[in-house]
């Protein structure tokens, strides 16, 4: 591999709950106890994790002075262009937010905080990153490749690039999700709680979650396979109703289609972060994308 020139790294810190509750609420610190104490919230818990992120985002800028700090708030692929390498400090979400800006770059995943954080998604802690640091000046470090899916609406490109997973069905969960989808040689109309479609690094999220109606545990799928699966949530099954096509996994040919017969407000909603109208009439269509996300591991 290539050794990585450090003036061409950016690093993207995650904020912890407590700063950004300062920010967000707008409140001093003992404006944001107070809340937090009739709020029930773990007080010391938020504190403890505070400090630890910032030791250890401080350790990492400390680590890699070369490189360039940049908020999360004023990340653009446009400032992405100049640079070869995405560092995200934080958790899971952060990770997979800043990998939106990734298109063809390489990426790290630092957990912040690896005692409030699941850290399914980033592959270092600040400690084995530290040690690992020198693979990188000697190229001597591996990049996985994970897969990534695409979405069209109405013929339109929706997203090109999803890390994790989308989900299409009405807004408000206690309102029946209405579609019709086809998939190969299939097509039926389907009621329930929504479609969930995932990667192998969305897997370990929500799909784990819903797949355990069928797989009491769960189903985790490696991001380096070239396949996706969907699953419709809590199916609704009657006397005048059923499904055939609730748990189906897709490969790099394959085009599912899914037309929106819901009755409310239907979204479509890419990596829990972003979210569009998916209204009667719609149509969605997501596949394998041919653009993998680059993650550098151990």
């Amino acid at each position: 591999m290539e050794k990585i020139n450090f003036k061409k790294v950016i690093i993207i810190p995650k904020l912890s709950k407590y700063e950004l509750d300062l920010k967000n609420f707008k409140l001093t610190h003992e404006e944001l106890i107070e809340k937090y104490e009739n709020e029930r919230v773990n007080i010391n818990r938020v504190l403890e994790s505070y400090k630890v992120q910032k030791i250890n985002r401080e350790k990492l800028i400390s680590l890699i002075p070369e490189a360039k700090v940049i908020s999360r708030d004023d990340l653009t692929k446009e400032i992405v262009k100049n640079f070869d390498v995405l560092i995200s400090i934080g958790g899971d979400n952060h990770f997979m937010y800043v990998s939106h800006f990734a298109d063809n770059k390489l990426i790290i995943g630092i957990n912040s905080d690896p005692k409030t954080s699941e850290g399914a998604l980033t592959n270092f802690n600040i400690e084995t990153f530290e040690a690992f640091l020198p693979n990188l000046l000697s190229g001597n470090y591996k990049i996985e490749e994970w897969t990534r899916l695409k979405a069209e609406l109405n013929g339109k490109t929706l997203w090109p690039l999803i890390t994790c997973d989308l989900f299409l069905g009405e807004s408000e969960r206690w309102n029946m999700s209405r579609h019709k989808i086809k998939f190969r040689d299939k097509e039926e109309e389907q009621k329930g709680s929504g479609l969930v479609v995932t990667t192998g690094a969305g897997s370990t999220g929500w799909y784990d979650s819903a797949v355990r109606f069928i797989k009491e545990k769960g189903e985790k799928i490696s991001p380096l396979e070239k396949k996706g699966v969907f699953i419709l949530t809590e199916p609704y099954k009657g006397k005048l109703s059923g499904c055939e096509l609730m748990h189906e996994f897709f490969n790099e040919n394959d085009k599912i289609e899914v037309h929106s017969l819901n009755d409310s407000k239907g979204v479509v909603s890419i990596d829990s972060l972003w979210v569009f109208n998916f209204n009667r009439g719609d149509k969605v269509v997501f596949s394998i994308s041919d653009k993998p996300l680059k993650v550098i591991v151990k």
